[in-house]
């Protein structure tokens, strides 16, 4: 097994751990996901539009994501006051509390025993990675 494979299995390994644990609290892992988005996307940022941008998801399914979340009063929507047609979407009480039971903190907490020139080094890969693995220019193997 060449490097590259083995460094790919491990990933895949942790995103399959990861997706395991993040079915926790009656929630799916794209729902985890919505949360920490609207607990630290700026005010202009917090619509369901940006969120499916940044999350490279349709805009159906991002509402559906954020309708199931209100539904569990994790998430409340506003009309904005710059665009009518457009719903600012805020973290109720409960889904600040929900957070502090968020599935990612292990992995958090065991990057913060990575150096800090560790943690700037894997993270710079990793976007690297990310954007190489789904340029559609890239090299398959």
């Amino acid at each position: 097994m060449t490097q590259a494979a083995a460094i790919a299995e491990l990933i895949e390994r942790l995103s399959r751990r990861i997706q395991g644990a993040a079915y926790a609290h009656d929630l799916k892992p794209a729902q985890w996901s919505a949360l920490r988005y609207y607990a630290r996307a700026e005010r202009t940022a917090r619509t369901i539009r940006a969120f499916a941008a940044v999350h490279a998801s349709s805009h159906s399914a991002a509402s559906q994501i954020v309708s199931g979340l209100k539904r569990k009063r994790l998430l409340v929507s506003s009309t904005s006051k710059q665009d009518g047609r457009e719903q600012v979407v805020e973290l109720t009480a409960a889904g600040v509390r929900l957070l502090r039971h968020d599935p990612l903190k292990p992995i958090s907490a065991a990057l913060r025993q990575l150096t800090e020139r560790e943690q700037r080094l894997l993270l710079k890969s990793l976007q690297r990675l990310l954007g190489a693995a789904f340029d559609r220019r890239a090299p398959s193997d």
